[in-house]
């Protein structure tokens, strides 16, 4: 999960570039080279999309999108620690029961914890 979301940033990275580019293209053509008369609306119309476009872009990469990202990558760590805590436990209760004042030694094995009490 955690992979496809980086390739996603990526992605978006590549196309967040390439709608910036093309509005500063669009933006210089404007400015420095002659429009015909005829195009001019509709080049003003183009940079008012782009600029939308940019600013949706720039907005999820830098704006609440990006905590919500982080927030899932920290569920998914938090999802694959719990698993692996959880599949470290034994499910089997205790075999052993204390009375006050008695005393215990716990080993740890591969197959498990083994309690011995004391004499």
């Amino acid at each position: 999960m955690i992979e496809n979301r980086e390739s996603l940033n990526l992605a978006g990275a590549f196309v967040a570039a390439g709608l910036i580019c093309i509005l500063g293209f669009v933006t210089w053509a404007l400015v420095f080279r002659e429009v015909p008369k005829p195009n001019e609306n509709a080049l003003t119309l183009l940079i008012g999309i782009l600029s939308a476009n940019v600013g949706v872009v720039v907005g999820f990469f830098f704006g609440s999108s990006v905590s919500a990202k982080k927030q899932a990558d920290t569920i998914d760590t938090l999802a694959k620690t719990a698993q692996t805590a959880g599949a470290a436990l034994s499910s089997e209760p205790a075999s052993i029961v204390l009375q006050p004042g008695e005393q215990a030694t716990a080993t740890a094995t591969d197959t498990g914890t083994v309690i011995e009490p004391k004499q």
